[in-house]
């Protein structure tokens, strides 16, 4: 067999097996993280939310977020509080994803699934600070913020 013939037949072989191996990648990736697409979910729900943050939007962040979060706080005082914290900093400037993890139970809150999104942030006023929004699975099975922390 000619070393052409042989390179050739290499590459078909190993084209092959990545094609089958393909599949196997997906579902290890999957066994990996099994939350996967609660995190997916929750991320669509934070990137929304925080947006609305972003444009001042409180009572709407307010009026959705989890039930948790609104037994906790009223509006009156979340809009003051939020007020008081985001608008000091000035305009965003960048944000990026630092880390994000799914829990079922979390220091001094209810268990039940929750998805804690860390990010870093630079605003005009502020070169840097950590944003840390927590979407929990509500008592309706969809995903709401219950928890923004801001440093």
């Amino acid at each position: 067999m000619s070393r052409v013939h042989s390179f050739v037949t290499l590459v078909i072989l190993a084209f092959g097996i990545s094609i089958l191996a393909a599949p196997l990648a997906v579902q290890a990736q999957e066994i990996q993280d099994p939350h996967a697409q609660d995190k997916a979910d929750a991320m669509r729900v934070a990137q929304d939310w925080i947006a609305q943050m972003d444009s001042g939007e409180y009572a709407w962040c307010y009026n959705n977020s989890a039930e948790y979060l609104q037994s906790i706080i009223t509006l009156q005082d979340w809009n003051t509080l939020v007020t008081s914290i985001r608008q000091p900093m000035g305009e965003l400037l960048s944000r990026e994803l630092v880390d994000i993890q799914y829990s079922t139970s979390l220091p001094a809150v209810p268990d039940g699934e929750y998805v804690v999104i860390i990010l870093r942030s630079s605003y005009a006023n502020k070169a840097e600070a950590y944003e840390t929004v927590t979407p929990m699975r509500d008592t309706d099975g969809q995903w709401r913020v219950a928890g923004y922390y801001f440093r």
